[in-house]
């Protein structure tokens, strides 16, 4: 275990009513010994300067958030190095990280009937084996949990400089080469995921610097415990590819129109005119290979013909890809 420095702690607590807000501040580190629960109910904690910092072996020390608690960093270096647990469902942010990295993920969580406990490491002192000749061996960025019950979570994780995962990938340094993998006893499994830019850093696209990764489907919490990043080994990127004809016909070939291999953010803005430059069809964000055809505007099926698409992958100029697509249903 790592030694721990001593430091002055300051705590500002604010109170209005019982029935109105409070809020919490921390300023300087806390440690939450062996065995130790520090339970956070206040509706607003920031984390303005040092850690909260937890005993990690068994039994761990443990910081708690209520159900209404939200939290907010005012310094990038101040978050909870250790364990996190929440007895609630919804969404939650785990404010957690190590080696001052801080690496905070999102689980979109269902049938939380006790506990969820999650920590991250920058490294395990194990060895994994992974036999796939598609993925390395992962080497550092780990997140772990322990639930009871059969909770369902869908995961989202976010990177910056810091995490470098450039240095995981060795020739391309193509982004798409990134995945996320899943934890099933000994093997790692893929997790089937999009990647978005940082929603703590908008402003910025998607790129190995700034990111996100999150998952397309609720995984069992119970089945899993631990997720980490997967390098494909051939690091190839996916095809791009534009369907030119959708055929909305319930026949489950082109019912809808797909769109692969562009690497979606927050502000991607996919456009579909029709032959009078009207605006029949609009997308910002992640586009989900969903669109059949259906007007935006009157939520009417719209007519056989040949429409006009733009994408924007950062929402301004210049236009990344446009043409035609032509929808037929008989």
């Amino acid at each position: 275990m790592r030694q721990i420095k001593s430091s002055i702690l300051r705590i500002i607590l604010f109170f209005y009513t019982s029935h109105s807000w409070c809020q919490v501040s921390f300023f300087g580190d806390i440690y939450v010994g062996q065995n130790k629960e520090f339970h956070i109910a206040f509706k607003e904690t920031y984390f303005n300067q040092g850690k909260i910092k937890t005993y990690r072996q068994e039994p761990p020390g443990v910081v708690s958030f209520g159900s209404e608690s939200q939290w907010t960093q005012l310094d990038e270096k101040s978050y909870i190095d250790g364990i996190v647990s929440v007895y609630h469902e919804g969404i939650f942010t785990f404010p957690i990280g190590d080696f001052d990295t801080f690496s905070p993920i999102t689980f979109y969580m269902t049938g939380n009937k006790n506990y969820v406990q999650v920590q991250y490491n920058q490294t395990l002192n194990r060895i994994f084996f992974y036999n796939s000749m598609q993925f390395q061996i992962p080497q550092v960025h780990f997140w772990t949990w322990s639930v009871t019950g059969n909770p369902y979570a869908k995961i989202q994780t976010f990177w910056w400089p810091e995490h470098k995962l450039s240095n995981l990938i060795h020739f391309k340094k193509d982004i798409n080469a990134l995945n996320l993998g899943l934890l099933l006893l000994e093997n790692w499994e893929q997790y089937a995921t999009s990647l978005i830019s940082n929603s703590f850093t908008p402003e910025i696209p998607l790129s190995l610097e700034y990111g996100s990764s999150i998952g397309s489907e609720p995984i069992a919490l119970n089945k899993y415990n631990a997720l980490t990043y997967l390098i494909n080994k051939n690091e190839t990127r996916e095809e791009k590819l534009v369907s030119q004809v959708i055929t909305p016909n319930n026949d489950a070939i082109n019912d809808t129109w797909k769109i692969q291999g562009y690497s979606f953010t927050l502000f991607s803005e996919i456009k579909v005119y029709d032959l009078q430059q009207d605006l029949v069809f609009s997308n910002i964000g992640a586009y989900h290979n969903d669109w059949d055809g259906t007007a935006s505007q009157s939520g009417k099926p719209l007519p056989d013909g040949s429409y006009f698409y733009t994408l924007e992958l950062n929402g301004t100029p210049p236009i990344e890809k446009s043409g035609w697509i032509y929808i037929k249903r008989q």
